[in-house]
């Protein structure tokens, strides 16, 4: 089971809680698979199916993580590249990225987001 908290559209106004539980990897080829509920500060609840890849990392200092949510007949996808450094080197993440056919300008930055672990 995983749990995470997060601001509406990085703001402070509307906390959303979600907790997301998973027996093991579920396809056989990386990919994990989640049911997920959520609920946020103005009482909405919801439950969405969660896939949870991991395209790359050094298991040191960096990962790439693509996630795909899907909700009734909606789905969204995202990539993530997370790193232990505060503020890594521009070039070396824009190196990394290339690899994969990415550029840091599609990125948004959460350079200024303040996160909660439970």
């Amino acid at each position: 089971e995983v749990t995470y908290e997060y601001y509406e559209n990085g703001g402070t106004d509307n906390l959303y809680s979600v907790t997301c539980t998973s027996n093991k990897e579920q396809s056989g080829k990386g990919v994990f698979n989640y049911k997920c509920n959520s609920k946020n500060g103005r009482g909405e609840v919801g439950n969405f199916d969660l896939d949870v890849s991991f395209v790359a990392t050094d298991h040191n200092t960096y990962g790439v993580i693509y996630r795909c949510i899907k909700t009734g007949s909606l789905t969204e996808d995202n990539v993530f590249l997370i790193h232990r450094e505060l503020n890594p080197n521009e070039q070396e993440v824009t190196k990394l990225l290339e690899q994969y056919g990415l550029t840091l300008d599609k990125f948004i930055s959460r350079k200024d987001a303040t996160c909660t672990n439970k």
